[in-house]
């Protein structure tokens, strides 16, 4: 049984919003680590999407799909999935390390917010606002500062997303670590892995029913 990011975030009306959170930052601290084992090996995975990140159970989390998976600085721009390209993979027309960094950010921010940045927009129109304004990243965390009362991830999210200052996967994983040491104890960790557990065997039920 798995559930994968896509499926996740169908699945946010079971959960009350501090448990949506929590799940969220826990499942990107270890997709964030995965992505930084492989990062340190010189590689990236040329795909990230959230068909692509796999949750398994409470503690385990995969990243899969590694038909574009190549050595840094070796990709083409027509490799991968255009929506969570960084601006400047767009401008360099080539994959660094970082631009994963930012891929990552970017679902985790889609996956809260329940809708992509760039949803509705075609291919020349996200290009030209990633490589001019951003002005549509602008306005989607203007809207999670306006709905959530979350002003340290706020801060994260503007310093991968927009700063681009956030450069590895293990600095991404300390400072949602960071984050959910901030948002307190009230939930406890056997809380957490049960709803896990939920979410999983939620995700998996919804995919077999699909088919």
């Amino acid at each position: 049984l798995s559930v994968n990011l896509a499926e996740l975030k169908t699945l946010e009306s079971e959960f009350d919003q501090d448990l949506w959170f929590k799940l969220h930052l826990q499942i990107f601290i270890e997709w964030a680590f995965k992505l930084n084992q492989m990062h340190l090996e010189g590689l990236v995975h040329g795909d990230l999407n959230p068909t692509n990140l796999l949750l398994m159970s409470p503690h385990e989390c995969l990243i899969i799909d590694f038909d574009h998976a190549h050595v840094e600085f070796q990709s083409k721009l027509g490799e991968g999935t255009p929506r969570y390209f960084s601006p400047n993979q767009f401008i360099r027309g080539e994959l660094k390390l970082v631009d994963e960094i930012y891929s990552m950010g970017l679902m985790l921010l889609e996956s809260l917010l329940g809708v992509h940045p760039y949803e509705g927009l075609n291919s020349e129109e996200l290009r030209d606002d990633l490589q001019g304004s951003r002005q549509c990243l602008k306005d989607s965390l203007q809207g999670f500062k306006d709905k959530y009362s979350h002003p340290g991830l706020f801060e994260f999210f503007q310093r991968v997303l927009i700063d681009e200052s956030i450069e590895d996967g293990e600095e991404f994983s300390e400072h949602l670590e960071i984050e959910l040491d901030k948002m307190g104890e009230n939930l406890s960790q056997d809380r957490i892995d049960s709803s896990l557990k939920n979410l999983i065997l939620s995700g998996s039920s919804s995919a077999s029913a699909g088919n």
